[in-house]
């Protein structure tokens, strides 16, 4: 699997030549970033925010947050959906996860709900060390990601705990690893439906 051109696939959305929308673009907040709300406090860096309905969602309930995305596109929808909904809570920045998440800002808390799996080799490590940077000291991090127990086939990396304990590196301590479900757009079935998914919570050293 190579790495996804995000800008094109949003681009293509944009002019509706996707017979379906991008996997991860519901149209709201995953349930699992909903149950966590209370646990995202502080400033809040969410990575990999796509079009910002997670993003958006912390701001409308009093969170100072940050979307960072690769795609300009997708930054530019979820500005215009910010302004539309009155939310200055949120901000939103066009920067590549994988080497910068907001320049020198430190966050208390991320979320990165579809980011992790979409990265495999180097490219998950240095994003992985990006994170660790872009956190203060004892900031967590709460990652969703799909798991090894979705079979085989469409959609992004299926990522294994050994997988993941090997990937994190020496920056952050493991607070908890669970099986969970994430909702997406299924091109086995033309529709939403849930996929196996790890929830991780990690605290920066």
């Amino acid at each position: 699997m190579t790495a996804m051109d995000y800008e094109s696939i949003y681009r293509r959305a944009a002019r509706q030549e996707l017979d379906l929308p991008p996997g991860w673009e519901i149209g709201g907040p995953q349930p699992i970033v909903m149950d966590l709300l209370d646990q995202l406090t502080g400033d809040v860096l969410d990575a990999g925010c796509g079009t910002g309905e997670h993003t958006l969602f912390l701001a409308a309930h009093d969170r100072e947050v940050t979307g960072v995305d690769s795609s300009l596109t997708a930054i530019d929808t979820a500005r215009a959906k910010a302004e539309e909904r009155a939310l200055t809570q949120a901000r939103f920045l066009h920067a590549d996860a994988r080497y910068d998440l907001g320049g020198r800002k430190r966050y208390d808390t991320a979320i990165d709900c579809g980011l992790l799996h979409s990265l495999a080799g180097e490219d998950r490590r240095s994003y992985v060390r990006t994170l660790a940077r872009a956190l203060r000291s004892g900031g967590r991090a709460y990652i969703m990601c799909f798991s090894d127990q979705e079979p085989p086939g469409w959609g992004p990396y299926r990522i294994g705990a050994d997988e993941l304990h090997a990937d994190l590196g020496d920056e952050w301590h493991q607070i908890d690893l669970r099986p969970s479900t994430l909702t997406a757009w299924r091109p086995d079935t033309q529709a939403l439906g849930l996929v196996h998914a790890w929830l991780i919570v990690l605290e920066n050293r």
